[in-house]
């Protein structure tokens, strides 16, 4: 029995404007079949016309028992798509396998799949072949003449005459015959010179035993021949251009697969919700402390008076100890941190040893100082004792 494949409406899951299948399309593959790659290029097994698949996006494989025969069981493989391939909510990692029953769902990106097994043959069941064209179609019913092949006389004759191929598998004649749908009188013509047959496959031209034959991009075609979009067909005197917009889409769509950059994936989070982290804001800037300039005396005058080298000739380290030299201090901006130096002032006191400058070099910023208290006192404590030792002599005299 064959295996058989349906491509279905995806309800609810187109993203964007991007086309999806609007019609339930039946494709059958032969039974001997092992492997089915599925992607929008022309060359794969299974050829679906969305941008959203990649050029090669997933592949069916059936796997083989342990004897080496071939078993009923097939997997699915995602092959490290743009978009994604996803049995039920689950999406598949890239070259994960995953066994398929028969009435599981695939999604390719937007493009539902639903894999019916080995099945008994459908009578509307498509060819591989033809499958790309009737999704083309499909996309295409809400124009219906959008995408019909047009036939346009580019040379040969001053008329401007173009033929619409709007029916399927119906015959369209060019010749000098009055029953032809394209007929002009000239004596190089053949009274039905040539068709052209637009089908699932394409377009095709044929010869119909004309005297003067026909010819395709100049070459001689002696009985028929399938046309792609552009085309040129000699058809005795006329040349006849073929445009068509299947064939165009089909053939963008592929090119666009190949050339397109592949976008950044998403690292694959099972069955979990990705969580982004706010930025971090960054902290203000910290303005450095300048310590207010003391009080003028004759020291400091000339400790100000020292020219400091310029930045880029003194250590870093050295240059926020040297800003104090600075005539008039920049004020810190609001919710700025005070940073001091390890040998300011204000913390000195309290980190003796290592990095304390020296007492004489604060005595320069203090005030002029007044005579020490236990100077006096040890005066006074020697006065009174000199008087006491004179009345004491004194007396004893």
């Amino acid at each position: 029995m064959p295996l058989r494949l349906r491509v279905i409406p995806s309800n609810g899951l187109e993203r964007g404007d991007r086309p999806a299948p609007t019609t339930e399309r039946i494709v059958e593959f032969a039974d001997d079949v092992d492997e089915i790659r599925i992607g929008r290029r022309a060359d794969v097994d299974l050829s679906l016309p969305f941008a959203a698949l990649s050029g090669v996006h997933a592949r069916l494989l059936r796997k083989r028992t342990s004897t080496g025969e071939r078993s009923t069981s097939w997997f699915i493989e995602d092959l490290d798509s743009k978009n994604g391939t996803y049995v039920g909510k689950n999406r598949l990692r890239p070259g994960e396998q995953r066994l398929i029953l028969s009435g599981d769902e695939v999604d390719l990106a937007h493009v539902r799949l639903v894999f019916d097994g080995h099945s008994q043959s459908s009578s509307g069941a498509e060819g591989t072949a033809t499958i790309a064209r009737r999704l083309v179609n499909d996309l295409f019913q809400g124009s219906p003449g959008a995408n019909a092949p047009t036939l346009s006389v580019i040379a040969g004759t001053a008329d401007v005459i173009t033929l619409r191929l709007v029916d399927r598998d119906r015959p369209y004649f060019v010749g000098r015959s009055k029953s032809c749908d394209l007929c002009l009188e000239m004596e190089e013509l053949s009274r039905k010179h040539a068709s052209f047959m637009r089908s699932w496959n394409g377009v095709v031209v044929r010869d119909l035993e004309s005297k003067n034959g026909i010819k395709v991009n100049g070459n001689r075609v002696t009985t028929a021949q399938r046309l792609a979009d552009g085309d040129v067909v000699e058809v005795g005197p006329l040349e006849i251009r073929l445009m068509d917009p299947e064939e165009r889409y089909l053939r963008d769509l592929e090119g666009n697969a190949d050339q397109a950059p592949a976008a950044p994936r998403a690292s694959y989070v099972p069955n979990a919700a990705r969580e982004v982290s706010p930025p971090v804001a960054p902290l203000p800037p910290v303005a450095p402390v300048v310590a207010p300039a003391p009080a003028s005396s004759p020291a400091l005058a000339h400790r100000l008076s020292f020219s400091p080298p310029a930045a880029a000739e003194r250590p870093a380290a050295a240059a926020s100890r040297l800003s104090f030299a600075a005539t008039a201090p920049a004020a810190a901006p609001p919710g700025a941190r005070m940073m001091l130096d390890e040998n300011h002032p204000a913390i000195s006191p309290r980190r003796p040893g290592v990095g304390s400058p020296p007492q004489t070099s604060r005595d320069q910023y203090s005030q002029p100082r007044r005579p020490a208290l236990a100077t006096f006192v040890a005066v006074a404590v020697l006065a009174a004792i000199a008087a006491i030792v004179a009345v004491l002599v004194l007396g004893s005299d």
